[in-house]
């Protein structure tokens, strides 16, 4: 027997829900009866309150026998897998809920104004999505966030469990030994903290903030429900993994219970799984070199359009300075902004804590101004005219040189580290296949030299970051006896810990550097994939400037070229001698006569055409950094493309001057 329908005011409740939508939609067929003056705007308001009361009655009339608590939220939170009250979710949802009746009415008074249609205020019901709903929106979020963050550190914590089984760990003890030591509560107390916190030295710098979080606390639910819920260990690990958002993550958890329950080699499977995560990280980059292709070649084709547009609507319209204004201050950072967009989404996630010299950068920007400012006050330039772009270039380049160049620097270290890591291994490996010596021995004849032809042969070749590590590892080793690795590159610093570890645990064996070695081989593997897939879009990003460039010469051209047809003699002398000249010529030599001023037009137009160009550099060094350092805070790059950019405002200035100017001193 269905339980009765009892009546509440909630916003969750059916017949609370029905009366509010009969008597809202009552009131707007009402409304359409009668005359009020401006009654448009009360039909809007009361047809966005109908169809959001509609849109919730809806769904409260399908679950009207459920409790909302049992049956939709907990689902929900268990789905989102966080470690929250489900309560909580239920009161947002009947909170945001109530906020959707004010909040839908209002929508659909603004749909109207906008629109100047009564009818189009339905849509406005849409508000319940971000209201009624928001408990699914929460867990959408939550699982995307997961997935995002989980596939992130996914590489280093396979690494991480592949060395931990080399030692002989069982799952369960690997889940505990890796699981986060934060809960829920605390990690609430730490966002509250951080969050409008203006003393900004008190906080934890990015880069010194621990790498691998959402995975320990993946951990950390697992070993809850063992520990506090008295699940067998499987159980409580499948719990966790099943409907994961990382599949391959899923993946993982699920094949080593599986293994372990089965008595099999959890060696084995994560050497497998290991090389499988690396390989699906290759795949990644693979799939985002082909994006960021496609994407390159949408920005040639604006890069294409732009110019023509701004210059042919300048010239057309007769206004030589509303056309490409329109386009410089407005469409090409906002193309700009898109293709960045696409670009996050579309890139693997990836996150680097590398940071600039703002002090340096700040500093350098204020003497930049500062200088500016003082030839602008002695007239020697100043900020508008031909020189307009000179201005925005000298901020631009300052601040970007001096904050990004050390970001620079870094990256490029740690990519060459990571390049030679494979190399690294192997060289350790044979090593001590053929002197059977620990790795303090290895390392140190690795850094001091080799015997070669009865001559110390010095054989430091793995690049300046792994040179380092090594001479800080064994000059650590005799003086503190234990060490730490710091570099920026994850992968490097993760080995580094793993061999030291294994090498204390007695089982750093030469099969278990082949076993490595295909690992690094693998994300060498991704890491060139990654530079391949990138070459034509760093290509196109590099010489997107010049091509706007010579975009413009081109058209100037073709529009100088046109307007030089309009001298026509034998025209002119026909309508002197008073013969008619047929209407279709008469026509054409009107449209003609729009560009016979094009060598003035352009004149007005350089300045805002080479802050265009300045733009361009600007936006698509921003895009190099992304794509190919995983930062926008490597502002060198920004350096790189506005050089061209320079070059090509420097050799536009000249190409116009030719094809404007020079040909009138002939005639």
């Amino acid at each position: 027997m269905k339980p009765e329908v009892s009546f509440k005011i909630s916003p969750i409740n059916f017949p609370f829900t029905l009366i509010i939508s009969i008597i809202a939609l009552a009131l707007t067929l009402v409304s359409f009866k009668i005359y009020i003056m401006n009654a448009q705007y009360l039909q809007s308001l009361l047809l966005g309150l109908s169809s959001y009361s509609a849109v919730i009655t809806s769904y409260n009339y399908k679950h009207r026998y459920d409790d909302y608590l049992e049956k939709i939220i907990i689902p929900l939170v268990e789905k989102a897998k966080v470690i929250e009250d489900p309560n909580n979710w239920l009161k947002e949802m009947i909170q945001f809920a109530w906020y959707g009746f004010p909040l839908s009415a209002i929508l659909g008074m603004i749909i109207y104004m906008g629109s100047g249609e009564v009818l189009y205020s339905i849509f406005a019901g849409a508000v319940a999505i971000i209201t009624y709903f928001y408990p699914w929106v929460k867990m959408w979020d939550a699982r995307n966030s997961l997935q995002t963050q989980v596939e992130k550190e996914l590489p280093i914590v396979s690494i991480i469990i592949w060395s931990m089984a080399q030692l002989g760990y069982g799952i369960m003890k690997i889940v505990e030994e890796l699981k986060s030591e934060e809960t829920y509560s605390n990690m609430k107390i730490i966002k509250k903290e951080k969050r409008g916190s203006l003393i900004l030295l008190r906080r934890k710098k990015d880069e010194d903030e621990e790498f691998v979080k959402a995975i320990p606390r993946e951990f950390l639910k697992i070993h809850r429900d063992f520990v506090l819920f008295n699940m067998p260990p499987e159980e409580a690990i499948v719990r966790e993994a099943k409907d994961h958002p990382s599949r391959v993550f899923e993946r993982l958890l699920l094949g080593a219970v599986s293994i372990s329950k089965s008595g099999g080699s959890l060696i084995e499977f994560m050497n497998r799984i290991t090389v499988e995560v690396m390989n699906e990280l290759k795949r990644k980059w693979e799939n985002f070199g082909r994006a960021a292709s496609n994407l390159g070649e949408l920005a040639l084709l604006f890069l294409l359009i732009l110019p023509l547009f701004a210059i042919w609507f300048a010239v057309s319209s007769n206004n030589p300075v509303y056309g490409t204004d329109s386009v410089t201050f407005f469409m090409i950072p906002l193309i700009g902004f898109g293709l960045y967009m696409y670009l996050s989404f579309s890139a693997p996630p990836e996150e680097v804590k590398i940071k600039g010299d703002l002090k340096k950068g700040v500093i350098a920007l204020a003497v930049s101004l500062v200088v500016l400012v003082i030839l602008s006050i002695f007239k020697i330039i100043e900020p508008s005219g031909q020189l307009l772009w000179v201005f925005f270039e000298v901020h631009v380049l300052s601040f970007s040189f001096f904050y990004g160049y050390p970001v620079y620097q870094r990256i490029r270290a740690k990519n060459e580290a990571e390049e030679k890591l494979p190399i690294f291994v192997r060289s350790i490996a044979e090593l001590i296949r053929s002197t059977g010596d620990n790795l303090y021995n290895a390392l140190r004849k690795l850094n001091e030299g080799d015997l070669i032809s009865s001559s110390l042969v010095k054989v430091t070749t793995f690049g300046k970051v792994i040179d380092d590590t090594i001479s800080r590892y064994l000059t650590a080793l005799v003086t503190a006896g234990t060490f730490e690795p710091k570099t920026d590159s994850w992968m490097l610093n993760t080995v580094f810990k793993n061999l030291m570890e294994m090498d204390k645990q007695g089982v750093l064996k030469y099969n278990v550097f082949t076993r490595l070695a295909e690992i690094t081989d693998a994300y060498y593997d991704a890491i060139m994939a990654k530079k391949r897939g990138l070459y034509t879009f760093i290509g196109a990003s590099i010489l997107a400037p010049a091509i706007m460039a010579g975009v413009i010469i081109m058209t100037v051209y073709v529009l100088h070229s046109i307007a030089g047809l309009v001298q026509i003699p034998n025209l002119e002398i026909q309508n002197a001698n008073g013969i008619a000249v047929p209407s279709g010529i008469t026509g054409l030599l009107n449209f003609f006569l729009a560009f016979i001023n094009v060598g003035n037009y352009v004149n007005q137009m350089l300045p805002t055409l080479e802050l265009m160009i300045a733009e361009t550099g600007v936006i698509f060094g921003i895009l190099y950094a992304k794509s190919a350092d995983g930062t926008i805070k490597n502002t060198f790059r920004i350096v790189q493309v506005s050089i061209v950019a320079v070059i090509s405002i420097i050799i536009m200035q000249i190409a116009l001057a030719y094809v404007v100017h020079l040909p009138n001193l002939f005639t």
